[in-house]
């Protein structure tokens, strides 16, 4: 498996140095490596090309989830709790696209201080403790609508 992947980056780079980028790779569409990825880093958190309105929370070899923060507004600020509803975005890598959008909830517990996302028509909810990247997520969310 090695080998092969070594085999196919000294095949591309051939390829670049050549300057003749239009031939077709057999790999690109089976693994991440054989292109840029289009997730960018600041500040600790990635976003989807840079785009600071789409923050990443999770991410694999195919694709990606992040949010889309132009749909978030606070439904609920009070002493209890804070709920924030926003719209889940995947994006395949592939095709460099979004690929399907969900309603998502980030429900937290003012008085435990514990938050969850969750999703729409699903019974599933992700803590926030759980992950760092959905943690450093969240918390940008909420710097983002400038709630404490």
């Amino acid at each position: 498996m090695l080998k092969k992947i070594l085999v196919m980056m000294v095949l591309a780079l051939t390829v670049v140095s050549l300057g003749n980028t239009n031939l077709p790779m057999p790999f690109e569409r089976c693994t991440s490596i054989a292109y840029a990825s289009p997730l960018q880093e600041i500040d600790g958190i990635l976003f989807w090309h840079g785009d600071m309105n789409y923050p990443i929370y999770d991410s694999g070899n195919k694709f990606c989830s992040g949010l889309d923060l132009s749909s978030a507004y606070v439904a609920n600020d009070d002493a209890d709790e804070l709920i924030i509803k926003v719209n889940s975005v995947t994006f395949n890598f592939a095709d460099d696209a979004a690929v399907n959008s969900s309603k998502a909830t980030f429900k937290e517990d003012r008085r435990a201080g514990k938050a969850y996302l969750c999703y729409e028509n699903s019974p599933y909810c992700s803590s926030t403790d759980s992950k760092k990247p959905l943690n450093d997520v969240y918390y940008y969310l909420k710097c983002y609508l400038q709630v404490k």
